[in-house]
């Protein structure tokens, strides 16, 4: 008996680790990455008009969502290697750190660009 619940528990942490997997790949990381791209675009632009170092604030932001995008491909990369496994433990782990890197994303990228409620909508407009 012990050995179907472990089994159970295994499967139903691999379709969550394929879940997470899914929706990072199809939602969230090509809404981020055309928000990166767009947010260099109005740098580039806007550094070509002004010809002064308007742009430092927004340079930073680029940054810090170029920092977060990588954490969370590089989290996605292992997360989908643990799930061809049967190592819960492990996928939980990773889950959880891709989930910490799109959490920091969500609150770099513009709402009108994020493809997910938020927790504020979830709780008080859905």
């Amino acid at each position: 008996r012990n050995e179907i619940y472990k089994h159970a528990y295994s499967t139903a942490v691999q379709v969550e680790a394929k879940c997470a997997i899914t929706i990072a790949k199809t939602l969230i990381l090509p809404e981020v990455l055309d928000y990166q791209r767009q947010l260099a675009t109005t740098i580039k632009t806007v550094e070509g008009v002004a010809k002064s170092n308007k742009t430092k604030s927004s340079k930073a932001l680029l940054k810090d969502i170029c920092e977060e995008t990588e954490k969370a491909l590089l989290a996605l990369d292992k997360l989908e290697t643990a799930a061809a496994g049967h190592d819960s433990a492990k996928q939980l782990a990773l889950m959880l750190e891709l989930r910490k890197a799109v959490d920091t994303l969500e609150t770099l990228v513009d709402k009108s660009k994020w493809p997910l409620p938020s927790y504020a909508e979830m709780l008080f407009v859905i």
